[in-house]
């Protein structure tokens, strides 16, 4: 199909010399065309750019969803991780900061980019909820909403690796955030769920009969005056959380581990 190696040919100028080194005349050599050819199916520069970017948009959906439906728990995570390094080099990464950039002046560029944009988080939604509750995770947040983060968080891993940041460090990083995610979704489980008692809720007193005399304890009524010359009691402040929240991730994702099979894990 003619139109689709001109589009081809654009997403590979694109990842080769960027926006600025883009002309129709440049597309058209490396579709083996002739300009007149390229003019015929796009009228303008702008119309194959903004083609150009929604196939690339489309391939970094694809990558993405794929990696997400290829396994679950840990082994989960290290799909998408292969599947980030891998795609560092590919065409649609490496024309991506130049399509960002391109689309803050050209409105016609920043519509495509969100409407494909909307379609990846829609298709993100399922296999990462799928993902995280294999990870014992259930974070209280709509689908798409929690697909927008994760795919905000892999663009910028994404760049951090095209620019030269070194693999380790950003592994370090994307095992922090997952690890974030995974804690937070562990909060949310119900505790029926978790298997754990529900939360003790302490009694409040009944009000004493108005001008009787308290039923228990020093002024403890809520109807009872306070006594002469005793001071007020002071309200109970919230209880700090336990430092075993801070490592509630990490036994999520052991167990996680151990229903996987043995699926590595990484600390």
């Amino acid at each position: 199909n003619t139109r689709d190696r001109i589009v081809h040919a654009a997403c590979d100028a694109l990842t080769d010399v960027g926006v600025g080194g883009v002309t129709v005349a440049f597309v058209a050599r490396r579709a083996r065309v002739s300009s007149a050819l390229v003019h015929y199916h796009f009228a303008t520069k702008q119309r194959l750019l903004v083609e150009a970017a929604l196939t690339l948009a489309r391939r970094r959906a694809d990558s993405r969803v794929a990696a997400l439906e290829t396994g679950s728990g840990l082994a989960g995570l290290d799909a998408v991780w292969t599947a980030l390094v891998a795609g560092t080099g590919a065409p649609a990464e490496r024309a991506w900061p130049d399509l960002v950039l391109v689309s803050r002046g050209d409105a016609a560029v920043r519509v495509a980019l969100g409407v494909e944009r909307d379609r990846e988080r829609s298709r993100m939604g399922g296999p990462l909820a799928r993902l995280l509750e294999s990870l014992g995770s259930r974070p209280h947040l709509p689908a798409e909403d929690l697909a927008a983060v994760v795919g905000t968080f892999l663009d910028g891993a994404s760049a951090s690796l095209a620019s030269g940041v070194s693999p380790d460090d950003v592994r370090a990083s994307y095992d922090a955030f997952w690890l974030a995610l995974v804690a937070l979704g562990q909060a949310a489980v119900t505790p029926a769920r978790a298997g754990a008692p529900g939360p003790r809720t302490r009694p409040r007193p009944a009000p004493d009969p108005p001008g009787g005399s308290p039923r228990s304890g020093p002024g403890a009524g809520a109807g009872a005056p306070a006594r002469p010359g005793s001071p007020a009691r002071p309200r109970r402040r919230a209880r700090p959380p336990s430092a075993a929240t801070a490592h509630r991730g990490a036994r999520v994702c052991g167990a996680a581990d151990a229903r996987g099979g043995g699926a590595r894990h990484r600390s």
